[in-house]
């Protein structure tokens, strides 16, 4: 018997819960959004959470996805010989 995250994982990709699998992962990717940006004033990680919505909303959004790679673009390059 498959485990019920796999089911339902099936399930969710069948053409016609397409659009409500969309609407589904906006608002919980949107909603992880806010969360980091009121993070941003308030403590926690908001450099983490940010980039974590919109890994969620790059799943079903192109936009977000460029969002996401421009992010990472801001961020320095780790070279792999250094120590640190």
């Amino acid at each position: 018997m498959k485990p019920l995250i796999v089911r339902c994982g099936v399930f969710l990709r069948q053409p016609k819960f397409h659009r409500a699998r969309k609407v589904v992962i906006a608002v919980v990717g949107t909603t992880v959004v806010l969360v980091g940006i009121a993070m941003v004033v308030l403590p926690g990680p908001a450099f983490l959470v940010i980039p974590l919505g919109l890994a969620i909303l790059a799943t079903e959004f192109l936009w977000a996805r460029r969002w996401l790679k421009r992010a990472r673009d801001l961020l320095p390059k780790r070279n792999k010989s250094s120590p640190h």
